[in-house]
């Protein structure tokens, strides 16, 4: 269990929302009781004092320099900040955050852009900027015409000058972009909202080039965000059914990269939002954001395998480096009234929910992107209602809160490396680790190095890529497990699970192997998310068996989810 002396949440999501409204109402004022152990502000790197109800202060707009030119050494987050939300901005900007001191270096407004573009990515050379939105207005002297009928506000894709933080490209796209991220450290990947145009790439060493593009057709639905897998062969979208179809439940489906084919891989429930996979490309944790769950899918077997309860409307997820422990972030997604504002700990391998934070010192805010520092020591969340916020992952204290200039929307980031010689490299952005570098364990092990050990001895040695899979390594065989492994008979009847033997108990933490038999006349399903198991079907008259990780010692209960009062209890010592 993570644990930390700031503040401790261990109250139903419900609950939850009511007190943020209450600490929203109340908070403020001299009581110093949410502040962070020993904090202080004795000086410029002190570490700040945080009360909670208490929002960092926005900054001077005079104290915000529009240029910046990056230094050897320099480990740099940049992130848009948008005019969405409570944003106080007339366009959307651009803000430079030294990823070390937390301090903004330099930012700029983009006047030609007059829409809210929800994401940020940059050139794996980091000296482009791609905002995914067009300009609100044609721009003869750069070569910009509008298409046929006009400009559509959102449609398009602005190009930054990172250094200058002016306008270089305008790209005119069908579809209006969503998120932008790096694929395969070669290519600018941007998944969109339409139907003709949905996931494109450009080749930022060709002019950005479009160079592959698809649209909804092949999926049969509406697409909603890709993901590249680890070893860049695919890319994982989420998708969601027409409004008038009668099954509700969003599915992924995966593009294959060689081919541009689209293979449905299996439904992971209503309002799927975003996809995070395991760096050996076995496990993928999806976000469902109308029922405040977050599924594990096992891409092999193509199948839900894990199920578990979190804040209220999850959007962005982000797996710990060591892979056993995911961070959910609560945007309020999903018919929530976008207000998350907090974001929970799971236990990844067991999929149970350990604890929920609060995701910004105002309480009222909306996180919405998650991205891990290429260290793999904190999660930088940005809260859409003007605020960046940086947690340390072990202790899950508060390390910083950055209000962007005017309340901007910032939506997503990217950490940029410059070695020393000066250049930029890409290290981590929404999709992951870039550059020839990670800060995870598998990838490590793997022969990627960690970024300190690609800065060591003043030099600059990555990896071919940040992916070990792509580097041709073979993922370890899977060891067999030290724990105890019991196995349990049930038998199923309709509408009843028959009483299990009196007394029995199963070892805490134990690999528990349920043999199941239905001799009702109806289909039945074994159901128990503390147990990591979601609607195992069993067919009338038929046998199966389903293999889960008891949780600590309790009683747990086990239910059929098609028969309301169809339940089992077990004993866990």
């Amino acid at each position: 269990m993570i644990t930390s002396k700031w503040l401790k949440w261990a109250i139903p999501t419900g609950a939850l929302a009511l007190l943020l409204a209450l600490a929203a109402a109340c908070g403020g004022g001299d009581d110093n009781k949410g502040a962070s152990p020993g904090a202080t502000e004795s000086g410029d790197d002190a570490v700040p004092q945080f009360i909670m109800g208490q929002p960092a202060p926005m900054p001077d707009l005079a104290d915000i320099p529009a240029t910046y030119d990056p230094k050897p050494g320099d480990l740099l987050f940049f992130t848009n900040a948008s005019i969405s939300y409570n944003s106080q901005a007339r366009h959307p900007w651009v803000v430079i955050i030294d990823a070390k001191t937390k301090k903004i270096l330099a930012g700029s407004e983009i006047p030609e852009i007059s829409s809210s573009p929800h994401g940020i990515g940059l050139s794996p050379d980091a000296t482009q900027i791609y905002l995914p939105a067009g300009v609100g207005q044609p721009i003869p002297a750069i070569g910009f015409a509008p298409p046929p009928g006009g400009v559509k506000f959102g449609n398009g894709v602005t190009v930054i000058d990172a250094k200058t933080l002016k306008m270089t490209q305008a790209i005119a796209t069908i579809d209006a972009p969503h998120h932008i991220q790096i694929l395969n450290d070669e290519y600018v990947m941007s998944d969109a909202w339409g139907k003709d145009q949905i996931l494109f790439t450009l080749d930022p060493n060709d002019g950005n080039k479009m160079v592959n593009q698809i649209a909804a057709a092949p999926f049969e639905a509406s697409p909603y965000i890709g993901f590249p897998s680890p070893d860049g062969k695919y890319v994982y979208m989420t998708v969601r059914p027409p409004k008038d179809a009668p099954d509700h439940d969003a599915w992924i489906s995966r593009v294959n990269l060689s081919d541009w084919s689209v293979e449905k891989v299996v439904n992971v429930g209503p309002g799927a939002v975003w996809t995070t996979f395991s760096r050996d490309g076995q496990f993928a944790y999806v976000t469902i954001g109308e029922e405040d769950w977050v599924n594990k899918v096992d891409l092999a077997q193509k199948k839900v395998i894990g199920k578990v309860s979190s804040g209220r409307g999850p959007y962005g997820a982000v797996l710990s480096p060591d892979e056993k422990t995911l961070f959910v972030v609560s945007k309020g997604e999903g018919g929530h009234g976008q207000r998350g504002a907090t974001f929970v700990v799971i236990d990844a391998q067991a999929m149970r929910l350990l604890e929920e934070r609060p995701s910004c010192l105002a309480y009222v805010c909306q996180a919405d992107h998650g991205v891990l520092s290429p260290d793999g020591a904190e999660l930088w969340i940005d809260n859409n209602m003007g605020y960046l916020d940086v947690f340390d992952i072990n202790t899950l204290e508060m390390k910083a809160e950055i209000t962007m200039p005017l309340l901007a929307d910032p939506h997503g980031g990217v950490f940029v490396q410059y070695d020393n010689a000066g250049a930029g490299h890409v290290v981590m952005d929404i999709g992951g680790p870039h550059g020839g570098v990670s800060p995870y364990v598998f990838d490590n092990e793997n022969g990627v190095p960690t970024l300190a050990e690609a800065l060591a001895n003043g030099g600059w040695a990555p990896a071919e890529s940040s992916a070990a899979l792509v580097l041709g390594a073979t993922p370890p065989t899977p060891q067999p497990s030290s724990a105890a492994t019991e196995t349990v008979n049930v038998v199923m009847e309709d509408f009843f699970f028959e009483a299990l033997p009196e007394g029995l108990t199963v070892p805490a933490t134990s690999q528990i192997t349920f043999k199941i038999e239905n001799k009702g006349l109806a289909v039945h399903n074994m159901t128990s998310t503390d147990f990591g198991i979601i609607a195992y079907d069993v067919q009338a008259l038929a046998a199966g068996e389903i293999t889960g990780r008891s949780p600590r010692a309790g009683t747990y209960k086990f239910v059929c989810t098609y028969h309301p009062g169809m339940e089992l209890s077990i004993t866990v010592r």
